[in-house]
C-alpha cells in the first residue's frame, strides 16, 4: 500500500470515529423526555431539542413489549422548536412503552432510552437541581429515608414515577422530598392562586419583591398549556379570565426560585 492509500485508510478510520463519538456524545447528552398519564385515556409524551435547527425529525414510537415492534406514531411538523410534545392514546392496565428518534441535519441520528408510562408526578425542574458526581439525599418530611448515588437514585425516580402515585420534588442541596400520595376525596383550594366570592381570579404572592415566581397553567388533568407567566413581580395580581379560552377546571404549578412550590387545581367559574 502506498502512502498515498495509508493516509487515506488512516483519515477514514479517524472520521469514523470521530462520528462514531460525536454521536455517542449527542445521545448521552440528550435530555430526558417525559412519559406521564394525564387523564383518562390520555398519555403526554413531552420533550426538548437541545440541537435548534439542526435538528430535522423528531419521530415518537410506541411499543407494547418495551424491546421490539416499535412504530411511529407521531412526527412533529416543527423538529426545530426548543419544547414541544404529543397525546397519545391510552387504555388502563395495559404496559406501553415510549422512545424518541432524533435525526440532525448532519444525517446523524440516535434513540433516546425506553419509557414507559407512570401514574407518579416527577417536578420538570428536578434533573437540573441535580450534580450527577454527588450523592442524592431523600426526604420525606424532616426525615432522611436514604441517600444514593445518581445513578441509583435514577433506577429509584423511575421506580417512584411508574409504580406509585408520589411525587418527587427537588429542594435544592441535591435533597430530593418524596410526597405520598393521598387521597381524602376532598379538593382543597390553594392559597395563592384562588377564585373569590365575585368569581375573580386572584394570585397572591406576599414574597414576589424578593423571590422569583413562575405560573404554568395547563388544561383539565393534561399537561397541555394553557398559558404560561414567567416573571411574577406583584405581590397581588388580578389574573384575566380570558386566558382560561372557557369555565371549568385547570391544573396549575407555581414555581418559586425555579422549585416547584404548589400544584393544584383551580375551577374557572362560568360568565352569566
Amino acid at each position: 500500500m502506498n502512502i498515498y492509500k495509508r493516509v487515506f485508510v488512516l483519515l477514514l478510520i479517524a472520521l469514523c470515529s470521530f462520528l462514531k463519538l460525536s454521536a455517542q456524545q449527542m445521545k448521552e447528552a440528550l435530555p430526558e423526555f417525559a412519559v406521564q398519564v394525564v387523564g383518562k385515556d390520555k398519555i403526554r409524551i413531552s420533550w426538548v431539542n437541545p440541537y435548534g435547527e439542526d435538528c430535522i425529525q423528531i419521530n415518537v414510537q410506541r411499543s407494547y413489549d418495551s424491546l421490539r415492534s416499535y412504530k411511529t406514531v407521531f412526527s412533529t411538523p416543527s423538529p426545530e422548536l426548543p419544547e414541544n410534545g404529543f397525546i397519545d392514546n391510552y387504555y388502563d392496565g395495559v404496559k406501553v412503552y415510549y422512545r424518541i428518534f432524533y435525526m440532525l441535519s448532519s444525517n446523524a441520528y440516535f434513540f433516546t432510552k425506553t419509557k414507559r408510562a407512570g401514574l407518579g408526578f416527577i417536578d420538570e425542574s428536578l434533573a437540573s437541581q441535580l450534580n450527577d458526581a454527588d450523592t442524592v439525599t431523600i426526604m420525606t418530611a424532616d426525615t432522611i429515608l436514604a441517600r444514593f448515588p445518581y445513578s441509583h437514585f435514577l433506577k429509584f425516580k423511575d421506580s417512584i414515577y411508574i409504580n406509585t402515585k408520589d411525587s418527587l420534588l427537588s429542594v435544592g442541596n441535591n435533597t430530593i422530598l418524596l410526597k405520598p400520595y393521598i387521597y381524602n376525596g376532598a379538593w382543597r383550594a390553594s392559597a395563592y392562586l384562588f377564585t373569590d366570592r365575585a368569581g375573580i381570579i386572584n394570585l397572591k404572592l406576599p414574597m414576589a419583591k424578593e423571590k422569583r415566581y413562575s405560573l404554568h397553567v395547563y388544561e383539565g388533568d393534561t399537561r397541555s398549556q394553557i398559558f404560561f407567566i414567567r416573571r411574577i413581580t406583584e405581590t397581588e395580581l388580578m389574573i384575566d379570565k380570558t386566558n382560561f379560552l372557557h369555565a371549568g377546571w385547570f391544573t396549575f404549578e407555581l414555581y418559586e426560585d425555579d422549585k416547584l412550590k404548589e400544584r393544584n387545581k383551580l375551577y374557572v367559574q362560568k360568565e352569566f
